[in-house]
């Protein structure tokens, strides 16, 4: 019963994680109507309007707690058991394609990034990459952001903490290149 309950899941799971699932659909009408589930019940058979954690992570028994899309079917498999439980199949094959195509964009922006930055290892001193780095390590955050917000549909996790901050780094990535080259090409 107790296990059940989100707050035993964001006990452990905190940050981002608990975070991008509070800000979901699911998380704010679950905190909304929490008070009147009965937590006695089977999950199976159990009165929530909205899953928590528990119906979802530990689906038929697991403790699974894959984060969102991993590009692969079995994973896709997975999920597509999952959110088939509450909600249409032409609704979750949707979801599952427009989350994909999601998570794809953000690795197309990573994999800029990476090629910017190997480029540059190549043309410029290690000392004068380290606020390259950090805005590489940045950019890793934020497309976990992304899939986070795909799992947990939180648009505030795909949009705010997501792509936009993913856009932000690669051009702050492009800018302090920009600068490298600049400054190389004054010192000729």
């Amino acid at each position: 019963m107790r296990a059940r309950r989100d707050e035993t899941c964001t006990g452990c799971h905190e940050g981002a994680v608990a975070h991008s699932y509070a800000t979901s659909k699911h998380g704010v009408i679950m905190q909304l109507e929490r008070e009147d589930m009965d937590w006695t019940r089977p999950l199976a058979n159990a009165n929530y309007r909205v899953p928590g954690c528990a119906p979802c992570h530990l689906h038929e028994g697991g403790h699974d707690t894959r984060a969102g899309l991993a590009g692969n079917e079995e994973t896709a498999d997975h999920w597509l058991a999952v959110c088939l439980s509450c909600h249409s199949p032409r609704y979750v094959r949707r979801f599952l394609e427009t989350g994909e195509r999601m998570v794809e964009i953000g690795r197309m922006k990573w994999r800029e990034a990476e090629a910017l930055v190997r480029a540059a290892e190549e043309r410029f001193p290690s000392a004068a990459l380290v606020p390259v780095r950090k805005r590489l390590d940045a950019m890793r955050a934020h497309l976990r952001n992304v899939r986070l917000g795909v799992g947990h549909q939180s648009p505030d996790y795909q949009w705010w903490h997501g792509h936009p901050a993913l856009d932000g780094d690669l051009l702050r990535i492009k800018g302090l290149i920009g600068r490298l080259r600049r400054e190389a090409m004054i010192e000729k």
